[in-house]
C-alpha cells in the first residue's frame, strides 16, 4: 500500500525517515507505522518520541493475511484484529509523567533562569549526538557494584554503558522498596568514568535546578531525567526476592531519596538494640514465674550474661556477633516464654536461666511422663515374650541380667525407645524347644561337675540373688544362649 507524503516538514523533522501513513486527528498530525517483517526500529521510534508527534504501530504477520483475502477482508483485519500499540501518545505520556513524580517539570520554553536553560539545552543537544550501537545485556547484574566496574561502549552520548544495562539499572536493587540514593549513583559513575565529559561539568544551584523540575545536584539532574525516560519506556527493576518486573506492572512507585542519606547505625548501636530486645524477653519470662522463682531469676541474671551457652560463647558474645546464633538464642527465649504460658511447661532447653523451682517442677513432670513411657515399653516387651515363650521362661528371660552391673532386657527396654528396639531384636533371635530343655540342663550339670566338682553342683542347684525370683542357675538354663550365660555365671562365682 503506497501513501503519498504530503507534509515535507514532517519528513525533514525525521531526518529522512518517512512514516508509512500520515493523517490528522483532532487537528494534529498522527502517524501510523505498518510492521510486516520488522517492527519500528528504536532509532526511528526515538525520533518520533523526541518530536512529540503521536504515532502508533500496527503489527501484521504474513501468515495472518492469506493471499485469497478480499480487499475488504484485509482492511477489516488491519482495522479490527491486528495488534497495535502506541509509539508516542501525549495523554499516556502525561499519565506516566505524573506517576513517576515528574508532573512539576516545566516546558523548555517556560524556563526563565539562564542556568536552567543552559542545562536543558545541554541535555537536548546531547540527546542528538550520534548513537553508538551497544551489545545486549548478557545477564542480569547481581549487584550495583558489579555493574559499575564493568566497561561498555558509549550509549546515546550520555553514559559509557549499554542501553539494556541502563534498563536493568533503573531503581537498581530496590532494597526494602527504595532504590539506591541518586547522589551515590553519580559518585560511582564519576569514579568509574562512565559519564560524558561535558555532562560531568554541569553545575546548577538548587533554585535553577528546581525550575527545571530536577534535583539540585548538578549532573544528577540529567541522570534523573534520563532514568525517568527509561521508566516511561517500560524499564525493568529487580525486586528484593530476585523477581524482575516492568515498572508499569508495579502497584506504586516510591520516589528515590535525593536528599542526604541517613547514617547507618554503628555496631555498638546494633549491639545495644539486640541487648534491649533480649532484656525485654527476659523481663516477660520473669513476669510469668512464681514470686520465689522471680527473686532468684532477677538476682541470678547478672551471672547469666557471662555464662557460656554454646561452646565458649556467652549471651554477651552472641548478641555482639549478630549472626545465626543470635537468631537461635532469640528463638529459644521465645520458646521458653511460650512454654511458661502452658499449664505443663516444657523447659527442656532452659539456657541455664536461674529458675530452680520451675525447673524442679518440670523435672518432676518429666520424670512422671518418662516413667509412664517406660512402663508402656515394658508391657510391650512382656507381651511379646509371653507370645514366644511360656510364662516361666518369659519371666526368666525378662529378668536375667547380662552381668552383675548390667540391665535385664525388661529394665533395658523401659529405659529408652532404643532399648526396647534392641530387646525386641534379641527376643526374636531366641529359639526355645521345650523337649531340649532337660538335655541342655544336663549339659550344664555335666560341665560344672567336670570343671568344679561337688562345689559347682551345689552352686547351680542353689537359689541365686542375681537371677529372677532367686531361681537356681540350673532352672535358668533353657537354650544355648542361657547355657553359655550360666556357665559364665558359675565360673565367676565358684
Amino acid at each position: 500500500m503506497e501513501v503519498e507524503l504530503t507534509d515535507v516538514r514532517t519528513e525533514q523533522r525525521f531526518d529522512g525517515y518517512q512514516p508509512d501513513v500520515i493523517f490528522s486527528a483532532s487537528g494534529k498530525p498522527l502517524l501510523m507505522e505498518i510492521a510486516v517483517t520488522h517492527t519500528v526500529p528504536a532509532a526511528k521510534a526515538g525520533l518520533i518520541r523526541r518530536q512529540r508527534i503521536e504515532a502508533f504501530e500496527i503489527d501484521l504477520e504474513l501468515d495472518c493475511v492469506p493471499g485469497n483475502f478480499s480487499a475488504e477482508a484485509v482492511e477489516n483485519h488491519v482495522r479490527l484484529q491486528a495488534p497495535r500499540h502506541w509509539i508516542y501518545n501525549e495523554r499516556l505520556e502525561n499519565r506516566l509523567h505524573s506517576l513517576y513524580h515528574l508532573d512539576a517539570v516545566r516546558a523548555r520554553g517556560q524556563l526563565t533562569l539562564e542556568k536552567s536553560k543552559a542545562l536543558a539545552e545541554l541535555y537536548d543537544r546531547l540527546a542528538k549526538v550520534r548513537k553508538v550501537p551497544a551489545p545486549s545485556l548478557a545477564a542480569k547484574k547481581a549487584s550495583v557494584w558489579q555493574w559499575l566496574i564493568d566497561t561498555h561502549p558509549s550509549f546515546e552520548g550520555y553514559f559509557r554503558t549499554s542501553a539494556d544495562d541502563w534498563r536493568a539499572f533503573v531503581l537498581l536493587e530496590c532494597l526494602n522498596g527504595l532504590g539506591l540514593p541518586l547522589s551515590r549513583i553519580v559518585t560511582r559513575l564519576k569514579g568509574a568514568e562512565h559519564l560524558h565529559a561535558e555532562l560531568a561539568g554541569v553545575d546548577c544551584s538548587s533554585s535553577e535546578s528546581a525550575e527545571a523540575g530536577l534535583p539540585a545536584f548538578g549532573v544528577e539532574a540529567c541522570v534523573f531525567t534520563f532514568l525517568s525516560i527509561l521508566e516511561k519506556r517500560g524499564a525493568v527493576v529487580c525486586l528484593p526476592g530476585g523477581i524482575w518486573r516492568l515498572l508499569v506492572e508495579l502497584p506504586s512507585q516510591q520516589a528515590l531519596p535525593f536528599g542526604p542519606v541517613p547514617a547507618r547505625p554503628t555496631r555498638s548501636e546494633y549491639v545495644a538494640k539486640r541487648r534491649e530486645k533480649l532484656e525485654a524477653s527476659l523481663q516477660r519470662i520473669a513476669a510469668k514465674l512464681c514470686p520465689a522463682d522471680r527473686d532468684e531469676f532477677e538476682s541470678g541474671m547478672e551471672a547469666w550474661w557471662t555464662r557460656a551457652l554454646e561452646g565458649r560463647s556467652t549471651p554477651l558474645d552472641i548478641i555482639a556477633t549478630g549472626n545465626y546464633r543470635w537468631e537461635r538464642l532469640n528463638q529459644q527465649l521465645a520458646t521458653i516464654e511460650e512454654a511458661l504460658n502452658s499449664d505443663t511447661p516444657d523447659l527442656s532447653e532452659s539456657l541455664g536461666l536461674p529458675m530452680s523451682e520451675a525447673m524442679a517442677a518440670h523435672a518432676a513432670r518429666a520424670e512422671i511422663v518418662e516413667r509412664g513411657k517406660g512402663l508402656l515399653r515394658g508391657e510391650k516387651l512382656r507381651a511379646r515374650a509371653l507370645q514366644k515363650f511360656d510364662t516361666e521362661i518369659a519371666a526368666i528371660w525378662l529378668g536375667t541380667r547380662a552381668s552383675r552391673k548390667g540391665l535385664s532386657p525388661l529394665e533395658f527396654a523401659m529405659a529408652s525407645d532404643s532399648g526396647l528396639r534392641i530387646s525386641l531384636e534379641e527376643l526374636e533371635q531366641r529359639l526355645v524347644n521345650k523337649n531340649r530343655i532337660p538335655v541342655i540342663q544336663e549339659e550344664l550339670r555335666i560341665w560344672v561337675e567336670k570343671k568344679f566338682g561337688i562345689k559347682g553342683l551345689r552352686f547351680i542347684q542353689r537359689g541365686n540373688d542375681g537371677l529372677p525370683d532367686r531361681r537356681t542357675p540350673l532352672q535358668c538354663c533353657y537354650d544355648e544362649v542361657s547355657l553359655a550365660k550360666m556357665q559364665e555365671l558359675t565360673t565367676l562365682w565358684v
